[in-house]
């Protein structure tokens, strides 16, 4: 489970209905994976370097993950610090139009990890500073 790697807090469950019709608009079969990490580009650096780096460590027990790149301000400067095998992994996806939407404004500079079954998300808990480790 991805979230007892890394400290999450729980957003609230009414907020999550929007970020699952995004999620599904990025891919129709986005709920065949599990687990889901949400990365936006521009935020809390330290929040986002330090899921980049636990994805750039574990990428490759990463496979069943979906990971997404959003709010990017240069996708040349993300495949250079991400590297092309992972920007180009077919469990990536590049959102360089900003697609996806986070369950609320107060999580848009956050990494989320999200939990999803039964096509349909049943966890969403926010990577932020009050819970870095």
């Amino acid at each position: 489970m991805i979230c007892s790697i890394t400290a999450c807090n729980p957003l609230k469950k009414g907020d999550w209905e929007k970020t699952g019709r995004s999620l599904l608009r990025l891919d129709p079969d986005m709920y065949a994976y599990h687990d889901i990490i949400v990365l936006p580009n521009q935020g809390c650096e330290g929040c986002i370097s330090s899921v980049e780096n636990y994805v750039l460590t574990n990428f490759p027990e990463l496979n069943a993950t979906r990971i997404i790149f959003t709010r990017i301000s240069s996708v040349k400067l993300l495949k250079i610090r991400m590297g092309d095998s992972i920007f180009h992994a077919p469990n990536v996806i590049i959102d360089s139009t900003n697609l996806f939407e986070f369950p609320q404004t107060e999580a848009t500079i956050y990494p989320l990890f999200i939990k999803a079954e039964n096509k349909k998300i049943t966890d969403i808990s926010v990577q932020s500073p009050e819970n870095m480790h």
